[in-house]
């Protein structure tokens, strides 16, 4: 998925004006993605008040025949880096149906994971 152009409407609604910028500097490499989602997790358990919810969706990643899924392992970093304070509340499935892709008929994200924690 190409996340700044597919969103770029979201993004203008954040205050993203230049979505072209803002692509060139997010990376697909995992150890970097981990790293930033890290400092991410632990500012979202931050500024949560106790017993409210984070919610994520995020994309199934594939890479050289392997899927990755990235709810799942944010979901276990969430806990590894705000000592459980962040706990995964469930996770649903949410299959993207050709019809409803702006680029139908690729090998694009077919598939999202809606991730919801808790903060304790």
């Amino acid at each position: 998925m190409d996340y700044a152009r597919d969103n770029r409407l979201r993004l203008w609604f954040l205050g993203f004006e230049n979505w072209k910028e803002l692509d060139a500097s997010l990376t697909s490499s995992s150890k970097v993605y981990l790293s930033q989602m890290a400092v991410c997790l632990k500012e979202m358990e931050r500024v949560l008040k106790p017993g409210c919810y984070c919610v994520l969706v995020l994309g199934d990643v594939e890479r050289e025949g392997q899927t990755k899924r990235t709810a799942e392992i944010l979901a276990n970093l969430a806990g590894d880096v705000t000592n459980q304070r962040l706990a995964v509340e469930t996770i649903y499935d949410d299959l993207i149906p050709d019809e409803r892709r702006s680029r139908r008929k690729t090998c694009t994200t077919k598939f999202e994971r809606i991730l919801v924690m808790k903060k304790a």
